[in-house]
């Protein structure tokens, strides 16, 4: 099903939840924007998912969307896809995975529990996605770019 031509709009009510209009004269509220795989690809399919985290529709191709729509949708994302960027890895519990690392990102110093080497994802040559315990998600997005002491830490545990 191409669901592209069937969200009719997509605007903020008075609480901020999302709501999807479709063609079928349908109302969503609470609709959340999903990016979905592969998320490097600028135009992949957006779900629109409800408050109950089933797909409401699917938008196969965001740029055959209207302008103020695709900037709607741009937003959302942006907002749900928070991913701080590490600059530095300050310090490390220990060598190898499990660990916490001390770590400074664009939005201020924090730690990561690292649980294995499961939780250092590679997104593409040199990037990497790493993710807590709590589920928190920080962003490498060149590991070259890093410190000589970060980038050790980091093949340690990769």
């Amino acid at each position: 099903m191409s669901a592209t031509d069937l969200v009719l709009s997509l605007v903020p009510d008075a609480c901020g939840r999302l709501v999807a209009t479709l063609a079928s004269g349908a109302q969503h509220v609470g609709v959340e924007p999903v990016q979905t795989f592969p998320w490097s690809a600028a135009d992949s399919p957006i779900a629109l998912v409800g408050s109950d985290g089933r797909q409401v529709a699917l938008i196969e191709s965001p740029a055959l969307l209207p302008a103020e729509l695709q900037q709607t949708l741009r937003q959302e994302l942006q907002q749900r896809e928070f991913v701080p960027v590490i600059l530095r890895i300050l310090a490390t519990s220990q060598r190898y995975a499990p660990c916490d690392w001390s770590v400074e990102t664009d939005r201020g110093l924090t730690h990561i529990h690292i649980e294995s080497e499961d939780d250092i994802r590679p997104l593409r040559p040199r990037a990497f996605l790493v993710s807590d315990r709590s589920g928190r998600r920080f962003q490498i997005p060149d590991c070259d770019l890093l410190d000589a002491g970060s980038r050790k830490i980091l093949q340690r545990v990769t």
